[in-house]
């Protein structure tokens, strides 16, 4: 029984980490297209 939540626990370790990875590359892309966004609305009004 010791091993199963070990197992789980590795496991959810393992996907909040490519979670994390994966927020930060969509973070980043978010950011710059927010700031691209509010630039050219900036330009047009």
């Amino acid at each position: 029984m010791s091993t199963s939540p070990l197992l789980a626990t590795s496991s959810t370790a393992a996907s909040a980490d490519t979670r994390t990875v994966l927020l930060n590359q969509v973070s980043w892309g978010a950011i710059f297209a927010g700031a691209v966004t509010a630039l050219v609305t900036q330009v047009i009004l």
